[in-house]
């Protein structure tokens, strides 16, 4: 079957963060004082609209919670980000050779800024963010979220992410085919790519 989009992950694999400041390792912490687990705690995060400190307080019921150091760290880590240089000229190829383009991503709310500051909306009408849609991958559902938004079958769909679990088997176990981004120290293979050069190439081969 013909591949006819192509659906990315964001962090890692489109967008890298050159300043890693970890804002939410504290929010773990204090939520796991409080008794939440950590499963608990991630899918708090991820699965839900927490888009400021208020919101973020109240779903853990924090009491001494450090909102300035939060947002210190949380901004210096957004500030950093950037696009891999690959990134313009392979969606502008895809855009150009009619692939319809994707986006699936686990992420807080907070870090959906990084999307719109590089206008990756210009190529990605309807990116998939998991705090929107309450699903993280590897669940099923957040798999054909993306499909029917991008309208287009799984068998024709190809995701690309530097995440195995969530950016390969959960994507091959929806029946869509899948690339693991492996920048460091990554083998080239049929299932393994090293950059997004390597997926136009790919693209082109399989036609």
């Amino acid at each position: 079957m013909k591949i006819k989009g192509v659906i990315f992950d964001l962090f890692g694999t489109l967008i890298r963060v050159e300043r890693v400041t970890n804002p939410y390792r504290r929010v773990f912490e204090l939520a796991e004082k409080a008794g939440y687990g950590i499963d608990e705690i991630r899918q708090t995060v991820l699965t839900k609209d927490l888009p400021d400190t208020a919101s973020l307080v109240n779903a853990f019921g924090f009491t001494d919670f450090e909102r300035e150091q939060f947002l210190s760290d949380l901004e210096a880590e957004l500030q950093s980000v950037s696009l891999f240089p690959e990134v313009p000229a392979l969606l502008d190829w895809l855009h150009e050779e009619g692939y319809r383009i994707g986006l699936i991503s686990n992420l807080a709310s907070p870090y959906k800024k990084a999307f719109y500051r590089f206008a990756l909306d210009a190529y990605i009408e309807d990116p998939v963010f998991s705090c929107d849609v309450g699903y993280i991958k590897p669940d099923p559902p957040i798999y054909e979220i993306a499909r029917t938004r991008m309208g287009v079958q799984f068998d024709e769909m190809l995701m690309v992410g530097d995440k195995p679990i969530a950016d390969v088997e959960g994507p091959r176990a929806a029946g869509m085919h899948a690339l693991h981004l492996q920048r460091i120290d990554g083998a080239r293979s049929a299932e393994r790519i090293r950059s997004l050069d390597e997926l136009r190439e790919r693209l082109v081969l399989h036609r």
